[in-house]
């Protein structure tokens, strides 16, 4: 008597649960959550994400495109910030820390509230109108033409050439 063997075959849709998953994975769909732990090794472009993304360490660069709606405290950027390009809108808050050269600003930038300190080295190439500058102002060096004061400087007593230092 002869028997029949029949392949079975195994699909397994929805969950998966287990402690390790090994192996080339691609094609991905729909809502992946609770990941928790160390995601590395992540090479190529990553593309769509959207909601809250929180906790990055390490260098990010290469950010091209819109940056808008950063809420909150930006602090401790070190080292270069290069190579942003389009428009960067929206940040409220406290950006303090930044150290380093930040160079290759092009186009608009304003709406900067509260305080701006600790800028050293070269600031050039700015033009337009710089307004509203309120606070105590030092340290300029060079030549500063057409320099102008607030009325509440002027009635105050400053003088234009005690904010020069040659």
């Amino acid at each position: 008597m002869k028997k029949c063997l029949k392949k079975l075959e195994l699909k397994i849709y929805h969950v998966v649960k287990g402690e390790k998953i090994d192996g080339v994975h691609a094609g991905v769909y729909g809502d992946v959550t609770g990941i928790w732990g160390d995601v590395t090794g992540i090479e190529g472009d990553v593309t769509g994400i959207r909601g809250d993304v929180t906790g990055i360490w390490g260098n990010v660069s290469g950010i091209r495109g819109g940056v808008t709606g950063i809420r909150g405290g930006v602090s401790g950027i070190r080292g270069d910030v290069t190579g942003i390009y389009g428009d960067v809108s929206g940040i409220e808050g406290d950006v303090t820390g930044i150290c380093g050269d930040v160079t290759g600003i092009e186009g608009y930038v304003s709406g900067i509230y509260g305080d701006v300190s600790g800028i050293e080295g070269d600031v050039t190439g700015i033009c337009g109108d710089v307004s509203g500058i309120e606070g105590y102002v030092s340290g300029i060096r060079g030549d500063v033409n057409d320099a102008k004061l607030t009325d509440n400087e002027r009635l105050s007593g400053i003088d234009v050439s005690q904010l020069i230092k040659n």
